[in-house]
């Protein structure tokens, strides 16, 4: 999602929202995506609701306010503690934000010795049926 930089001296960027929850909006993951952040954000913003088929009617806060990272505006930051990573693209007066995914304890990426045994220059990709 793409924000204006906040003037000089400002971190804040963005605004909260608000959601009804609707029939068929099962799973938290859902809406989330629906709004570019993440499950788990929402999830302790909004303590009370049920992460899998939360109740329809009920209104949640959606995080979109928050405090760029206290660190000069440009390349890529990452924010682990926020999930978040904010792009600032060089000569524009933005900041592209997305959610991070880290994975779950206990399912790290095994450590292993590896070698590249094939580069292919414009390699083709075809999706698996």
């Amino acid at each position: 999602m793409d924000y204006p930089l906040p003037p000089a001296g400002s971190r804040l960027i963005g605004q909260n929202q608000t959601y009804t929850i609707q029939e068929g909006d099962n799973k938290l993951q859902t809406i989330a995506r629906r709004f570019n952040t993440a499950a788990q954000v929402i999830l302790e913003t909004n303590n009370t609701i049920a992460p899998v088929n939360p109740a329809p009617g009920t209104v949640i806060t959606i995080p979109s306010q928050m405090l760029l990272p206290d660190t000069p505006r440009e390349g890529i930051v990452v924010n682990l503690a926020e999930l978040r990573l904010y792009y600032f693209p060089p000569g524009e007066n933005i900041v592209q934000v997305f959610p991070l995914g880290i994975g779950q304890l206990g399912l790290e990426t095994p450590v292993s010795t590896t070698r590249v045994s094939q580069k292919i220059p414009n390699p083709t990709w075809t999706p698996t049926a």
